[in-house]
């Protein structure tokens, strides 16, 4: 009975061996590929507001008097490399403000390339969208777009009572730019970013 384990014993150990030296001589073939890298870049829109001739105004050329005319002449430059883009821009003014302004002569008539898109009143003031009538595509340059408007005119008639009225002789300009890309048109673009706060 010894005999016949040790006899096993050895069987199950030289086994062991032919398994032990059959793993060490296995080979694989194998190969790493060299390394393949993706190089994407930021898409991006910009764009500024700017009004030249306003802001090189004095201050006495800014005072409000019946049939004056007042440099008023908003830019929108859309920033290089910036993707394709609808762009917009409103005016926030207080609407006894609006009623002192001949809207004949300017501000509410745009230049080439814009359109008077809407007003809305808002409690005291009255807001203006005016909108770029195409695609803006894109550039490796600043693109600067039209002067939306060039001035506003007191008019004739105003009165120092249409004057007084006016509690904010302040306007504000506000630009707004969407991509073009995922959306139908200007309309659904906007829709989808909302106005900017406050207008």
């Amino acid at each position: 009975m010894k005999e016949k384990k040790k006899l096993l014993l050895g069987v199950a150990f030289a086994l062991l061996l032919i398994v032990a030296s059959v793993s060490l001589t296995v080979a694989y073939f194998t190969q790493t590929t060299a390394e393949k890298i993706n190089v994407f870049t930021l898409g991006t829109v910009s764009a500024t507001l700017t009004e030249p001739n306003f802001e090189a105004l004095t201050a006495e050329q800014k005072v409000l008097v019946p049939s004056r005319i007042i440099p008023k002449d908003p830019t929108v430059t859309i920033g290089a490399n910036s993707e394709e883009v609808y762009a917009r821009v409103f005016v926030k003014i207080e609407t006894d403000f609006l009623n002192a302004i001949d809207t004949t002569a300017g501000f509410t008539t745009p230049n080439s390339g814009w359109s008077l898109f809407g007003t809305t009143v808002s409690g005291d003031y009255t807001i203006i969208e005016y909108r770029f009538s195409t695609i803006v595509g894109k550039a490796t340059t600043d693109q600067e777009l039209p002067q939306v408007f060039e001035q506003l005119k007191i008019k004739n008639s105003a009165t120092t009572t249409d004057i007084s009225a006016i509690n904010d002789p302040n306007i504000k300009v506000i630009a707004q730019i969407v991509q073009v890309e995922s959306f139908a048109d200007a309309t659904a673009a906007f829709t989808a970013v909302g106005r900017p706060a406050g207008y």
